[in-house]
């Protein structure tokens, strides 16, 4: 859960056959909203309307993606519920919990005085921005991390820091954002013996620290980045059988994908043999 970069390497980990639950309310940067949003469904708490941000016509459910959103209330309302209900047995029932932490800058709501997940493109003058200090920050993270104990004592949660830069702000702030979040992760590592640390930002800062490494827009990682960062996640999570296991994957994953331009063609028909074959003992093989 957390950044966009959280998608991106849940999706390779889908594609290798790994079961993953990926941001189940969507893309958040800020830890606050997060460890709020992930505490009412360890606490079981109904959201109701007054969780609500209500403008022209339209409710809004600040702790989320704007696909949470909508012009029918008790509806809408169904639906955060029902995800949120989901999301307690998943995490009641998962060994691990990875989180990518983005941004410690926050949009406060004036009316509710609640730090939000997402502004839903609603008026500025609703909120106030502010950067995050270390006290409110840690607070937040004890107080969930005491739920998510009581409820899933043997759970494993793995932070890491999300290398896109929220150039935004301007360098000088995404660099103190981006500092906050790292000195609190490693004092949560160093008080607590299930929670680790994962490099991603230090891969892409310092190991590969070129812009070849980036997008067009010159902030995001691209596929090579996220492959070398992939790589070093395998040989940091993986013993021999599970790299056995993602080496026999990827080569499933591209036959998958593999094009057959001229399905009538008797080598494509073959390949489509083979290709079926193996899938099937790969999938007998694993379950």
């Amino acid at each position: 859960m957390g950044s966009c970069f959280s998608d991106q390497i849940a999706k390779i980990c889908s594609d290798h056959f790994l079961k993953t639950i990926t941001n189940p309310f969507g893309v958040i940067f800020h830890p606050i909203p997060l460890f709020s949003l992930l505490e009412k469904c360890l606490h079981q708490q109904n959201i109701t309307e007054n969780h609500l941000i209500f403008y022209e016509n339209k409710a809004y459910f600040p702790f989320a993606h704007s696909v949470f959103s909508g012009d029918q209330p008790k509806a809408l309302l169904q639906k955060i519920n029902n995800h949120l209900l989901q999301t307690r047995e998943d995490l009641i029932n998962a060994k691990h919990l990875f989180i990518t932490l983005g941004s410690c800058f926050a949009y406060r709501h004036k009316a509710l005085d609640v730090l939000v997940a997402n502004c839903h493109k609603l008026p500025a003058t609703f909120f106030n921005k502010e950067l995050t200090g270390l006290p409110e920050l840690n607070n937040k993270f004890n107080s969930f991390y005491q739920a998510l104990k009581t409820e899933n004592p043997k759970i494993n949660i793995h932070f890491t820091i999300s290398p896109v830069r929220h150039l935004k702000d301007g360098m000088i702030k995404n660099n103190r954002s981006k500092a906050r979040l790292i000195e609190c992760c490693h004092q949560w590592v160093e008080n607590n013996t299930n929670i680790h640390y994962f490099p991603s930002y230090e891969l892409l800062m310092d190991d590969l620290r070129d812009y070849r490494f980036y997008n067009e827009d010159m902030i995001h990682p691209n596929k090579q980045a996220i492959q070398y960062i992939w790589e070093y996640f395998k040989s940091s999570y993986f013993d021999e059988q599970g790299i056995r296991f993602l080496a026999e994957a990827e080569k499933v994953v591209k036959l998958k994908n593999h094009t057959i331009l001229d399905p009538s063609k008797e080598e494509s028909q073959k390949f489509e043999e083979k290709r079926m074959f193996e899938i099937q003992k790969f999938l007998k093989k694993y379950d």
